[in-house]
């Protein structure tokens, strides 16, 4: 609401409708996976024996996860970085859109920046922040990875709750 609606688009309105869509989104897509089996053993806790609350193993782990997802964020920005004179040869919505694809915040600040209608704009954003991007993908399994699920069937619900959530 706060950083897309209103600071990139310069309507409170546009973040609400960016937050409907998407809690909708998310509410059909597990409407039409519902049915997708999962295995057992993602669930199945290991026979360890329950070790004392440990405020160090908490440290470690956070710092763990927080240099995880800090260097998947400088990867990511580097490569859009990278990318951006070849980007820059696409069509200005294209370009934007897989500047997106790669990062949220650069593909919608660079789609808030063009002088196109919302009617346009506000789908394809909705479709960005519903995917997330590559670099939110991959910080999404770095810290999913007990769950065991396939970074390939991950993507495809984002893929398409993006849809669901653009077309709304």
């Amino acid at each position: 609401i706060g950083s897309v609606g209103v600071k990139m688009l310069g309507n409170p309105l546009f973040g609400y409708i960016l937050l409907a869509s998407h809690i909708v989104s998310a509410l059909l897509n597990g409407l039409i996976y519902r049915k997708i089996k999962v295995k057992e053993e993602i669930f199945k806790t290991e026979n360890k024996p329950q070790k004392d609350f440990n405020f160090g193993d908490v440290i470690l782990s956070s710092n763990q996860a927080i240099l995880s997802v800090g260097a998947i964020i400088m990867f990511f920005f580097i490569v859009v970085e990278s990318l951006g004179p070849i980007l820059n040869l696409f069509p200005p919505l294209f370009s934007s859109f897989l500047g997106g694809m790669l990062e949220i915040t650069k593909g919608c600040l660079e789609l808030s920046k063009l002088s196109i209608s919302s009617k346009i704009i506000l789908p394809i954003c909705s479709f960005i922040i519903t995917f997330g991007g590559f670099s939110t993908i991959m910080q999404s399994m770095a810290l999913l990875k007990k769950v065991k699920i396939k970074t390939s069937l991950f993507m495809l619900f984002k893929f398409t709750q993006a849809i669901i959530s653009c077309v709304i």
